[in-house]
């Protein structure tokens, strides 16, 4: 029997994806890529904005009409929060949503014996997180590690806590085992990921700044990268401890969305431009070459011209590596969606385009300030846009601070740390001797 997966949306799903697809092989199923060749299709589904949730509804409808004897599965966010939509898509075989995704292995051997539809919505009252097995790829590179889920927040254009539930974290010592059996598996980091990460370990005793202290300790030799942060977490005292620990990744992407305290109140951050600059500045002080980057949504309801304006001013303040730009797209449901001051396309776009010109300048003068200097470098991957820097073989890699580095030099083994030094900046990536 074979097995795959199509993701929609976030890194968190694509963890799931993965680790779903673990459980089956772990139980003699076989993972294809081919969606025609496949026995059992999971969709993944995504429902952050109205178009995602459109297109995981055609992406089960497509997958059903490429195959149509194989069993699909529609699970994850859509479903969740669209759950009686969700069920009169008759091109699923198996319905869920995005919580108890260790029983879609179950569901389907029911589906086998049976051959009825299965419908299996789960209420969200006493959440855990799910006991999916922890994915192993065959790179053995960098793994992903999800240590929680769920938010509390309920930021005013976001659908997602009503998808993921409240917030809840995988069990300390649960963590700690995961990653031993990462390192000795071969891999070299992991990205420590979840919903709304810097709640990890909220009402216990440990919180995610122990988890990583504890971590440096046990898994010295395993580097540890950070998804997504709320700057709302971070103080001094905590930056200074995270500072300390020698195989944390000097990354850190912390979450703006906007740089207008305006802006920032109709979305219901829990922050003003003012804490989050200090945050900033404390991690450049304390956290040397720390590469920062974030998102950024264009065209929130009532965004003003100046209120535009005073982002960009902000973001230009702070010395980000990279930005993420989104243009905001209403998503039904959430209070976003029925707000007055509709921004109009054209400007979303025009807006858009002035902030990924200022991106690529923060990018170039990133990387100037390592040109030269010895760099440690996970390479990974073949680079396959050798023609750009006219070499017929090269890899690509990460540094400790995020900097994407493609290099030719005959020392690299992918899978391996290796020291190079960067000569010249070609856009989102340097080139290293």
């Amino acid at each position: 029997m074979k097995v795959c997966a199509l993701t929609l949306g976030c890194k968190v799903n694509q963890y799931e994806s993965d680790a779903i697809l673990t459980m089956f092989t772990d139980h003699g199923y076989q993972v294809t890529e081919n969606v025609e060749d496949a026995d059992v299709i999971i969709v993944n589904s995504c429902t952050v904005t109205s178009v995602s949730a459109g297109k995981s509804r055609q992406t089960v409808r497509r997958a059903k009409k490429n195959n149509p004897d194989a069993i699909v599965v529609l699970t994850g966010c859509y479903s969740e929060v669209d759950y009686e939509q969700a069920r009169r898509i008759m091109e699923a075989d198996v319905v869920t949503g995005a919580n108890h995704k260790e029983k879609i292995l179950e569901y389907v051997e029911q589906r086998l014996k049976s051959k009825e539809r299965i419908l299996a919505h789960q209420s969200q009252e006493d959440l855990s997180i799910d006991d999916l097995p922890t994915p192993i790829s065959g790179s053995r590179t960098r793994a992903a590690l999800k240590i929680q889920d769920g938010c509390n927040n309920y930021c005013s254009y976001c659908i997602i806590p009503y998808a993921r539930g409240p917030i809840r974290s995988r069990d300390f010592h649960d963590v700690l085992e995961r990653l031993k059996g990462l390192q000795s598996s071969g891999y070299k980091e992991t990205v420590l990921t979840g919903i709304h990460l810097a709640s990890y370990g909220r009402g216990t005793d440990k919180d995610l700044t122990d988890l990583l202290e504890r971590i440096g300790e046990q898994a010295p030799d395993m580097k540890i990268r950070l998804g997504s942060m709320d700057p709302s977490y971070l103080n001094e005292e905590r930056i200074l401890r995270l500072s300390r620990i020698p195989n944390l990744c000097a990354h850190y992407h912390l979450s703006l969305q906007s740089g207008c305290d305006a802006t920032l109140k109709r979305m219901n951050r829990r922050y003003t431009t003012g804490e989050y600059a200090h945050i900033a500045k404390l991690l450049q002080k304390h956290i040397p070459d720390v590469s920062l980057t974030t998102d950024i949504i264009v065209g929130f309801p009532g965004e003003t011209q100046e209120e535009f304006e005073e982002t960009l001013a902000f973001v230009q303040s702070i010395g980000f590596y990279r930005l993420h730009i989104f243009q905001f797209s209403p998503r039904e449901g959430t209070k976003a969606a029925k707000m007055q001051g509709k921004v109009p396309n054209t400007v979303k776009e025009e807006r858009s385009k002035i902030l990924t010109d200022l991106n690529k300048h923060f990018m170039e003068t990133h990387h100037l300030k390592f040109i030269g200097r010895s760099m440690k470098v996970l390479f990974e991957t073949e680079f396959r846009q050798a023609q750009q820097v006219n070499t017929s073989k090269c890899f690509e890699g990460f540094t400790d601070n995020y900097i994407k580095v493609v290099s030719g030099n005959k020392d690299i083994v992918p899978g391996e740390f290796l020291n190079v030094h960067p000569v010249k900046s070609f856009g989102d990536y340097v080139w290293a001797d």
